[in-house]
């Protein structure tokens, strides 16, 4: 197997322009009681061998990340706010035509933080498309690439109640506030391999 190896040169830029930095002052403002969880960044990434070959990356840095074993409210909606910011910044995107710009996620361990963001982005997805969402399915799906993610019953639990709290105080998707879609699916036993129960 022949590896490409490409170096890049990464730049900070001057703070982002006034759409994003209004998005980001949205969530400042509803944490105004709390420390700001979040940095939003934008970088120039240039390859080092060709000039021409120029992206600009926005990051978003969460600073809080909730115990996964008795996460509080205010780290569940830490993250819930991050998956917001980065689906309000992929609309921003498509207004210029850029259809559902590259998301690339980055945890400390490349795997636990990675698994639950990625999961949850794939369950609100479903559940906008669906009214419906099935956690178990959307492990699956995250587990199917990338194995390591969601390794234990704790990182799921996760999973579940970043959906559940989005799902009970945000308002519905026909309109009506505290109505939940979640509907509960019975999903099949894992396989022996697998290194995780699911949850009743």
């Amino acid at each position: 197997m022949r590896v490409a190896e490409r170096t890049l040169k990464i730049e900070r830029k001057p703070r982002p322009g006034p759409k994003m930095d209004e998005l980001f002052q949205l969530v400042e403002n509803k944490n105004q009681n709390q420390t700001i969880f979040g940095l939003l960044e934008k970088l120039k990434a240039t390859e080092s061998n060709n000039a021409m070959r120029t992206q600009i990356v926005r990051m978003f840095q969460l600073q809080s990340w909730p115990d996964k074993e008795k996460p509080s409210t205010e780290s569940l909606e830490s993250i819930l706010y991050l998956n917001r910011l980065v689906e309000l910044w992929q609309q921003n995107m498509a207004l210029y035509r850029i259809d559902r710009p590259a998301v690339c996620v980055v945890s400390k361990d490349g795997a636990e933080r990675c698994g639950v963001f990625c999961t949850l982005n794939q369950a609100l997805d479903e559940l906008g498309e669906e009214g419906t969402v099935d956690i178990f399915s959307a492990v699956r799906r995250v587990r199917n690439n990338r194995p390591e993610l969601i390794k234990d019953t704790a990182e799921y639990r996760l999973c579940y109640k970043l959906v559940q709290h989005e799902t009970r105080y945000q308002p519905s998707f026909d309109g009506n506030h505290n109505t939940s879609p979640l509907s509960p699916q019975t999903a099949p036993a894992l396989s022996q391999d697998e290194d995780f129960e699911h949850p009743v």
